[in-house]
């Protein structure tokens, strides 16, 4: 079987930033940094990829892609809930972003069960458009 990789494949794919001058996965290591970080958005922007997956909670990641100006990249990013402060900061992600994201995902699941509506006021609030929940397992795709 023979797979035609052309631009509208690669419009089609995410780059995770979860490594994103953090140590992050299961062996914790290869981080990135920022140089790096510009050589690859100059790769995505060559391949046409043109979507972003970030996380509040992938360290300083939003705050790198809010240094570069990604203006022409769609920018998802999740959402965790803080505790303390009993929302999840969706300002702080904007400020961190310096734009609006394409979307907003809860991270985890148990905060979308737990203060979905708190979660959609501050959404709302922001003018974001697209949001969702990040699924990890079939038992809460079933839910």
């Amino acid at each position: 079987m023979h797979f035609d990789l052309n631009k509208k494949f690669f419009s089609k794919l995410s780059i995770g930033t979860a490594n994103l001058n953090n140590n992050y996965g299961l062996l914790k290591k290869n981080k990135i940094n920022l140089n790096q970080f510009k050589n690859l958005i100059r790769l995505l922007k060559k391949k046409n990829i043109r979507f972003i997956d970030t996380s509040s909670a992938y360290g300083n990641s939003e705050s790198f892609i809010g240094e570069l100006k990604l203006s022409k990249f769609k920018i998802i990013t999740k959402s965790i809930f803080d505790s303390k402060t009993k929302s999840f900061k969706i300002n702080e992600t904007l400020k961190n972003l310096r734009q609006k994201p394409y979307a907003i995902l809860f991270h985890k699941f148990q905060d979308y069960k737990k203060n979905k509506n708190k979660f959609l006021n501050e959404i709302k609030e922001a003018k974001v458009s697209k949001y969702g929940v990040s699924i990890y397992s079939k038992k809460e795709f079933n839910m």
